[in-house]
């Protein structure tokens, strides 16, 4: 995990200074370089990524605000903490006004300086468009953990508040036994939880609009975390995916009923097309997994017996129909191959397809 950071001060003394102490501060830190003007500045830009840019305003050939323009049309990502003089102040007050993100009055103060690189840190890990370049050397998930996460995304699915309780606090301690109690190494852990339940959750109809306002109160906390406790963090992760499961369990129980009613009316016209578990819970709106707990618990079976039955059903109506063949049938009720088709009639109907035929002739004698 690297926040790569470049110092941009024309006074050596200055600059190397600061470079000395961020290098000092090490990891997430990693100091690129130093430049002494915006024109050397831009050249560490076309090498590496730069998450922050501490910059001077007063700098000989392309001065501080020249280099602000250009790094704001062409790195719109990079953080950009101004390093100005009182005399400066009015300069520094229009550039915050262009995006820059924050300004630090010279001579610098050591703890103001890490105060505004967590604060701009921070955000850049909440940032999806920077994030990958962050995790450069980030930790890998364990076994332990990548199982405790599916655990605790399961039980969100199913709306279970207390088991998803339970299940974060179990992950917080499993990551922390690797992190100990280092924010900085715990915040991406909880971000990568954050994305991944994010994508598990894509299909939820308007799941966002339910979740949005708190996830944004999880990200404000995360990013201020310089101020808050350790435990404050942690109880604030655990209410958070704790949310996440009682706005699912309010969610299901009152769009149960339509999600079978709309996957009822889907495959009652399209049975003759193959429709898979996660085909439907896109068309629905719905994750496949919860899709597949409601057919069971709502139709006593899961949804490829349901789908099995509803064909064996039409196709005995056309079985009755006179002068079609059996290949047309399967073709009708959506099987390519006619004995794969009279395997499965057999299975549920105690017969071949043919015996059902011929059974169903005698009758009509």
């Amino acid at each position: 995990m690297k926040v790569n950071i470049l110092v941009v001060e024309d006074e050596k003394r200055v600059n190397q200074s600061i470079s000395e102490f961020i290098t000092e501060l090490g990891n997430p830190y990693h100091l690129i370089g130093s430049a002494s003007n915006g024109i050397q500045a831009l050249e560490f830009f076309d090498k590496y990524p730069v998450h922050i840019l501490l910059t001077d305003i007063r700098m000989p050939q392309m001065d501080g605000l020249q280099l602000i323009e250009h790094v704001r049309m062409n790195f719109i990502n990079t953080k950009i903490i101004i390093l100005s003089g009182y005399s400066d102040f009015y300069y520094a007050k229009k550039a915050i006004q262009n995006g820059v993100a924050d300004y630090l009055l010279k001579p610098l103060k050591k703890e103001e300086l890490v105060s505004r690189l967590v604060k701009e840190a921070s955000e850049l890990y909440l940032s999806t468009h920077t994030y990958a370049s962050l995790m450069v050397n980030q930790e890998k998930w364990n076994m332990p953990m990548t199982r405790l996460e599916s655990e605790l995304f399961d039980l969100i699915e199913m709306g279970n508040i207390e088991g998803a309780r339970e299940s974060i606090i179990k992950l917080l301690k499993a990551i922390k036994k690797l992190v100990g109690d280092d924010l900085f190494r715990l915040i991406p852990f909880v971000i990568d939880c954050l994305l991944a339940l994010n994508k598990r959750l894509s299909s939820v109809k308007d799941i966002d609009l339910y979740l949005e306002s708190r996830k944004n109160e999880l990200k404000e906390m995360l990013v201020q975390h310089q101020h808050r406790s350790l435990i404050e963090i942690e109880e604030g992760v655990v209410e958070f995916f704790a949310y996440c499961a009682q706005v699912i369990k309010n969610t299901r129980e009152q769009s149960s009923p339509d999600v079978l009613h709309r996957c009822r009316d889907i495959l009652n016209k399209y049975f003759d097309r193959e429709i898979t578990l996660v085909e439907m819970g896109r068309l629905t709106g719905v994750t496949p997994s919860y899709l597949s707990r409601l057919f069971k618990k709502e139709m006593g079976v899961n949804y490829t017996e349901y789908v099995n039955q509803l064909r064996m059903n039409k196709a005995k109506e056309l079985l009755n129909v006179p002068h079609l063949k059996m290949m047309e049938i399967a073709n009708m009720v959506g099987f390519n191959n006619a004995n794969y088709f009279a395997k499965i009639f057999k299975r549920y109907e105690g017969m071949t397809p043919n015996e059902y035929h011929d059974q169903r002739m005698e009758l009509h004698e």
